[in-house]
């Protein structure tokens, strides 16, 4: 007998994109410590960056695989962006606790 243990995501669940928005996928990114927190989300983000750099799912239509090339540069400049905030987050963070 194989027995399943989940739990479903919590409200206003910050990691959709591997949860769906239905199970709580343990990635640590609603922890209570903001510390954490931060880590993990900015952990995700470098990893949706990573796939996203190396995406190959381009589609046969000129008209589809256009529209696929803006998503992807916005997508990209996107997954930047959040990096820099959390690393910015995260040495303000570390810092503050350790001269705390």
């Amino acid at each position: 007998m194989t027995t399943i243990i989940d739990r479903p995501c919590i409200d206003k669940c910050w990691n959709w994109y591997d949860s769906y928005g239905e199970i709580c996928v343990g990635c640590g990114c609603c922890s209570k410590d903001t510390l954490t927190r931060v880590k993990n989300r900015l952990a995700v983000m470098e990893r949706q960056l990573h796939e996203e750099e190396n995406f190959d799912g381009w589609d046969d239509s000129p008209f589809l695989c256009e529209i696929q090339h803006e998503n992807h540069e916005k997508n990209l400049l996107y997954y930047k962006k959040r990096i820099a905030c959390y690393k910015g987050w995260l040495t303000r963070l570390e810092r503050r606790k350790g001269s705390g």
